[in-house]
């Protein structure tokens, strides 16, 4: 995995992002966990700002010191002895801001780190703030941090009527959302009209490993409450927080709190053997160990409980896309449930201040998985079942709001919105070595498969998870797959212009064939002959008439003049001036590296004209910014740029965040990360 920067580390690094706060009054939310790479606590870090002004701040569950040890345990509000702030608790007389402590800010930042689960009350807390400041008027920043647990996606959906504080919305148990997405999510599911920026990270990869969501190596881990000691806890406890509505203890009290569970009266043993028998395929991806503990606190503090160990620290034997914790608690219950049909296993208490509906309903959001367990006569199939088809329903309601996909998900989405198709799932992660796992999630055998990948970075990954995608596609028995490419990376390299190398793009030609793809489609190649290097039928698009009905529709075609960076470009300018029925011009360039080019005369009329230069992609910039500055000498009155891909590489942001260029319009065959959208960008 590359360096990981959160969302707070880039406010704190970059004045840029941080203008829109000057001359507003500035408030934090945040806990233990809201730290910065060498652990300076986000608070301390932005009030040295010179020009921040914090105002306030706010504490989730358990407090902004994480002081508070156990659930439903209060924090007062208090004036922060170093800032000389107020400091607001939303878990104490209230859990919503009042006006009062609305009144106290413009603008909320959000820096809380998650563990991914739906029952972990800091999203909802999310969503309260966010209501609030809608109906306040606010603006809400949320500085976005790791899902520790990455993208899977596991547990039945939440039922309507069941909303709690810890159940802020119809999401499955381990959602598979950011912060910063889940925002996204809210604001569009609850239709809220707020101001809301989310500061992106920058290089989370979640599939990669050995973190699979968490950058392990590069960040410490910080509990975000007091129980959440470790990553392994996080990867558990979309499971084992279920304990918590059961009289079995989930290890409070113990150094490995939601990692193990016990009673005093269980044979661990025989359990884990029945588990073994009851639903083996259930229990991938973790090992289970027989363990004993004597709770200091909490359930059966005292007492000797026998007990079982989830393991899923060793890469040895964790597999991040096989483990389903959710699951393996429910088959510990059922197992249980099986063995002593008469245990007393669901704890009847006011859990999260609730007092008509059993805390384990609580939590699940519906009697669903109780129901199963206490039905004699129900397998595992049969919750499977229901899983599984609220898993596949909450992908696709959570694709549009990805910050962070793969490749292109964005775009692959909608090509199902517009002919009416859902989404196909599968699960794309890494093993230890970092070698690629794909697993097909559904049945292809003698469909028609599309698997849509632009090669954009990290293009390595992203063509590998093409070809292992394919050659899995093709095992499965799919009868055609088609590979829909928007935007090929290798057809730059379409010629051997020195001794010694290779003509990647035909050798990326070769591989994909030779993985199972019977068809390719792709969008503007760089080199038109590269289509030649294919042995399948290739459809070769071009997106030119998309972008020039938009100049047509949105600028004035009456004084423009569309303008070619080089000669090689002339053809492809030359359809695009077509199109709109205006002249064009053409600028001699000399490249001088790769990133720099050197520009001569222009061959034309540009001097009091708009300009609009059309190149097939925008990848470090460097043409273009060289194409402005030739054409701000010729006389140009105004300059905009058109491409199909936004590859947007290298020092291209801070290139055209500077340039004199009046507006830049793209396609969505490339991915265009929140932090590379500029205002003259569309």
């Amino acid at each position: 995995m590359s360096a990981v920067k959160f969302g707070l580390d880039r406010v704190l690094e970059d004045a840029g992002l941080r203008r829109p706060l000057a001359g507003r009054r500035v408030a934090l939310l945040a806990h233990p966990a809201s730290v910065t790479r060498d652990l300076t606590h986000s608070l301390d870090a932005l009030a040295a700002l010179p020009d921040l002004n914090i105002t306030a701040a706010f504490g989730p569950q358990h407090g902004l010191r994480g002081d508070k040890q156990d659930n439903m345990v209060e924090s007062p509000d208090f004036i922060d002895p170093v800032h000389r702030i107020p400091v607001f608790s939303l878990y104490g007389e209230v859990r919503r801001p009042t006006a009062a402590m609305m009144d106290s800010f413009d603008v909320l930042l959000v820096d809380l780190q998650d563990l991914g689960c739906r029952i972990y009350t800091f999203i909802t807390t999310l969503r309260y703030v966010l209501e609030e400041a809608a109906r306040h008027g606010k603006a809400v920043w949320v500085l976005d941090r790791p899902n520790p647990v990455g993208r899977p996606v596991e547990g039945t959906l939440l039922q309507e009527g069941w909303e709690s504080f810890v159940g802020a919305g119809p999401m499955p148990m381990r959602h598979g959302l950011t912060m910063g997405e889940m925002a996204r999510w809210f604001i569009a599911t609850l239709g809220l009209d707020v101001e809301c920026e989310v500061i992106t990270m920058q290089g989370w990869q979640p599939a990669s490993a050995p973190g699979y969501g968490w950058p392990l190596g590069e960040r410490s881990w910080i509990n975000p409450s007091p129980n959440a000691p470790n990553l392994s806890m996080a990867r558990a406890y979309a499971g084992t927080v279920m304990l918590e509505g059961t009289t079995l203890s989930e290890g409070r009290g113990t150094t490995r709190p939601l990692e193990l569970f016990g009673a005093p009266d269980i044979d661990a043993r025989t359990l884990i053997a029945d588990m073994r028998s009851f639903a083996p395929e259930w229990l991938a991806g973790c090992v289970l160990r027989e363990c004993w503990f004597e709770p200091t606190f909490h359930k059966h503090a005292g007492k000797l409980c026998a007990g079982v160990q989830i393991h899923v620290e060793d890469p040895a034997h964790y597999d991040h896309a096989a483990f389903r914790p959710w699951r393996v608690q429910a088959l510990a219950f059922k197992t249980l449930r099986r063995q002593q049909p008469d245990y007393p296993l669901w704890r009847d208490f006011a859990y999260e201040y609730e007092h008509d509906r059993l805390a384990i309903d609580l939590i699940n959001g519906s009697p669903v998985l109780r129901e199963w367990v206490d039905d004699p006569a129900a397998r595992a199939c049969d919750l499977d079942a229901l899983a599984t088809a609220d898993e596949a329903a909450w992908r696709e309601t959570r694709s549009p709001f990805l910050l962070y996909p793969n490749s292109n998900d964005g775009l692959a989405s909608e090509i199902c919105s517009r002919l009416g198709v859902r989404p196909s799932q599968l699960e794309i992660s890494r093993f230890s070595n970092d070698n690629l796992h794909v697993q097909i999630q559904e049945n292809v055998r003698e469909r028609d498969v599309f698997v849509v990948q632009s090669f954009t970075e990290p293009v390595s990954d992203h063509i590998m998870e093409m070809l292992i995608t394919i050659d899995a596609l093709r095992s499965a028995s799919a009868q055609r797959i088609t590979a829909i490419i928007p935007y090929y990376s290798y057809a730059r390299s379409d010629k051997k212009d020195k001794p010694r190398i290779s003509i990647t793009g035909r050798l990326i030609a070769d591989m994909l064939v030779t993985a199972g793809a019977n068809r390719v489609l792709t969008m503007d190649l760089h080199a038109d002959q590269v289509h030649g290097f294919f042995r399948v039928p290739v459809d070769h698009l071009t997106a030119i008439p998309t972008i020039a009905d938009h100049f047509r529709q949105n600028y004035d075609l009456a004084n423009m003049v569309a303008v070619a960076t080089d000669a090689g470009g002339a053809k492809r300018v030359g359809r695009f001036s077509e199109r709109l029925g205006i002249p064009m011009a053409i600028i001699d360039k000399r490249r001088v590296s790769d990133t720099d080019v050197k520009q001569g005369e222009v061959v034309g009329d540009v001097r009091g004209r708009d300009a609009v230069i059309f190149e097939d992609e925008i990848s470090t910039g460097g043409t273009l910014i060289s194409t402005i500055n030739t054409l701000r000498a010729a006389g140009a009155r105004s300059i905009h740029a058109g491409a199909v891909h936004g590859v947007l590489c290298g020092p291209a942001i801070e290139r055209l965040r500077e340039a004199a260029i009046d507006s830049i319009v793209v396609t969505n065959t490339v991915y265009v990360a929140p932090e590379k959208q500029l205002d003259k960008l569309t």
